[in-house]
């Protein structure tokens, strides 16, 4: 904050020299070029060689980590998981129904192992084709090959015990998820 009172500071200075008066002499002109050269390239400099430091590069969007990934798996996969019996049924509303969370949980799950996360997106369009030619044996074979390569098919897929203290905000993901219980420890 103070850098910027600084720059702010000599940015007005520097503008209000430009219109200092001179010692009054009968044949001095203006020139309106200059005074506009000195109004403008002062607080630029100034700015340029203040305010250059402080412009950073905005990084908002495509942030990847291994929270975010936590994240993703926590949120969607158990939605996944839940799809199982709809497939053993062959219903394919509730595949419809389901489909952004699944392209979720297949972005975001996936995020730091792109090799991956192409093979389970490869899988997953099978299952699409499947559903949108209503063909419930295709669905089965095309859906097990899915959940396995997604690692949906283990015990506890989504257990994080190595991963730090959780559970303790409101906005935690595993809070209200029955896959994930603090008594457990999962």
């Amino acid at each position: 904050m103070r850098v910027i009172s600084t720059a702010a500071f000599l940015a007005l200075l520097g503008s209000a020299i430009a219109f200092i008066p001179q010692a009054p002499q009968s044949t001095q002109k203006m020139d309106l070029g200059k005074a506009v050269q000195k109004l403008l390239v002062g607080p630029a400099l100034v700015l340029g060689v203040y305010g250059g430091p402080m412009i950073q590069p905005v990084h908002a969007d495509g942030s990847v980590s291994s929270t975010t990934v936590q994240r993703a798996s926590g949120l969607y996969g158990p939605r996944v998981i839940a799809l199982k019996d709809a497939v053993a049924k062959g219903d394919f509303a509730a595949l419809d129904k389901a489909d952004g969370a699944i392209r979720l949980f297949n972005s975001g799950a996936f995020a730091l192992n792109k090799p991956q996360k192409l093979k389970v997106q490869a899988l997953y369009n099978d299952v699409r084709a499947a559903v949108v030619k209503k063909d419930a044996s295709r669905l089965k074979t095309a859906w097990a090959m899915y959940f396995k390569e997604a690692g949906l098919d283990k015990t506890n897929p989504f257990s994080l015990k190595d991963a730090g203290q959780s559970y303790s905000g409101d906005f935690d993901f595993r809070r209200g998820s029955p896959l994930f219980d603090p008594r457990v420890g999962n």
